[in-house]
């Protein structure tokens, strides 16, 4: 039975690596996000035009939630199997 319950263990230990690689890989597109938008947004809201800043937080926000959207798509498909 040990030997039958082997693949199993190392699909799984397969599976948990590529999701940490998945969630430190979302996690990095999301700190480059961040870090390359705030000047853009710091710009936006030096401009005084209140609408064109919460614009561009919106984008940024949006970008963001996109990013981590994939990154749990990505997780689940691992989770699958796929």
């Amino acid at each position: 039975e040990c030997i039958n319950l082997a693949p199993k263990v190392f699909a799984y230990n397969d599976q948990k690596l590529a999701i940490a690689e998945i969630e430190a890989e979302t996690t990095a597109k999301v700190a480059e996000e961040e870090i390359m938008s705030k000047e853009r947004l710091r710009a936006a809201y030096a401009s005084g035009d209140a609408e064109a800043a919460r614009k561009v937080d919106e984008e940024i926000r949006g970008e963001i939630a996109r990013l981590r959207e994939r990154g749990e798509s990505r997780k689940q498909k691992v989770r699958r199997g796929e």
